[in-house]
Formats: structure tokens, C-alpha cells, sequence
């Protein structure tokens, strides 16, 4: 969404409608918390504990987290959708290892949240790495460009 004082070339302030972020701080706290979930859940899983907050994080990790692993190390889908293509991706990432899973005679709900959260987690593991050593570092403000006034 962009407004009439917007100048073209430059990022609108706002979100887009699909959900991208607008800076790059956004990308980092995406990526942490894709993490976070599969850790959490993998936790809860080992541990035994059920409820509502392995329901939660369950649904969260199937609707996220996989699409978010893909879109981390995909610069070009990363800049469009920060948001809505990684649930898109997720849920058809999930539904293909199920359906293998499946075909094969070898379904196991567990031993495939295993293998998608350690993929996952390797993954966007990778993508951070990768922009802490490429320099491109979140900052909390914009900072102005030399030789030009606002």
C-alpha cells in the first residue's frame, strides 16, 4: 500500500497487503521465532505435556514455519512475502511429506515433525548466518541518506 507522499524507488512506510514487512529487523524476529516454535514444540513433544499450548505451537509450526525455512533462503520471495507465501509453502510442504509418508507405508506423525523441524531449523539457521556475514544487520531507525533533506 503506498501513499501519494511516497516517492517511487523507495519502500512504502506501511505493510504491504500481503504482509511483508517492511524492514529488515522484521525478517530476523520472522526467522527467530520460526525457531523458537520448533524448539518449543519439539520440547513439549519429548517431554509429554499436552494441552492447548502444544495444539498452539503445533499449528503454528505446520502453518509457518516450514514455508518460512524455504522463504528465508529465497531472497526474491523473501522481498514480496514475508507472510503469506511461507504459509502457502507450509502447508503444501507438510501435506507432500504426509501424502510420501503415506505412499510409502512409512507415516509417522512424530518422525516427520522430527525431520521438518530439523530441516527447518538447519535452514533458517542457514538464511541467518548468511545475513549476520553478508553485513546486512537490522537497524531500529532509517537512517538518512548524505546530501539529502527530508
Amino acid at each position: 500500500m503506498t501513499t501519494h507522499s511516497d516517492r517511487p524507488g523507495r519502500p512504502s512506510r506501511f505493510h504491504s497487503l500481503a504482509g511483508a514487512p517492511s524492514t529488515l529487523r522484521d525478517a530476523w524476529i520472522a526467522d527467530g521465532a520460526a525457531v523458537a516454535v520448533s524448539i518449543a514444540l519439539a520440547v513439549m513433544i519429548d517431554v509429554g505435556a499436552s494441552g492447548v499450548v502444544r495444539v498452539v505451537l503445533a499449528l503454528a509450526f505446520v502453518c509457518y514455519v516450514p514455508g518460512r525455512a524455504v522463504v528465508a533462503n529465497w531472497p526474491s520471495a523473501q522481498a514480496r512475502s514475508q507472510v503469506a507465501l511461507p504459509v502457502v509453502l507450509s502447508v503444501s510442504i507438510v501435506t507432500l511429506v504426509s501424502v510420501i509418508g503415506l505412499w510409502v507405508h512409512a507415516w509417522s506423525p512424530l518422525a516427520q515433525f522430527r525431520l521438518e523441524a530439523a530441516a527447518s531449523v538447519a535452514a533458517i539457521t542457514f538464511a541467518m548466518l548468511w545475513r549476520a556475514r553478508s553485513g546486512r544487520r537490522p537497524s531500529p531507525t532509517r537512517r538518512p541518506t548524505r546530501g539529502r533533506s527530508r
